[in-house]
């Protein structure tokens, strides 16, 4: 799966739901941010949300891939 590089910020991650981001993406981002931070020996992520409906499943998909 190739991503899309314009959704990566300095800060945050954008996308579009179901366009550029999907359930696969952030499970996959979730999968390399895992690797990232146990390689930097932290133990504990904290993963927040917002109230759209997309979130949710952007969540999941996201904890997934970081487990």
């Amino acid at each position: 799966m190739k991503l899309n590089e314009n959704m990566f910020r300095m800060y945050d991650i954008r996308g579009v739901w179901e366009d550029d981001l999907t359930v696969e993406s952030a499970e996959l981002i979730g999968k390399a941010f895992g690797t990232y931070v146990r390689q930097k020996g932290i133990k504990d992520v904290l993963v927040g949300r917002d109230n759209r409906l997309s979130s949710r499943p952007i969540r999941d998909a996201l904890i997934k891939g970081l487990t």
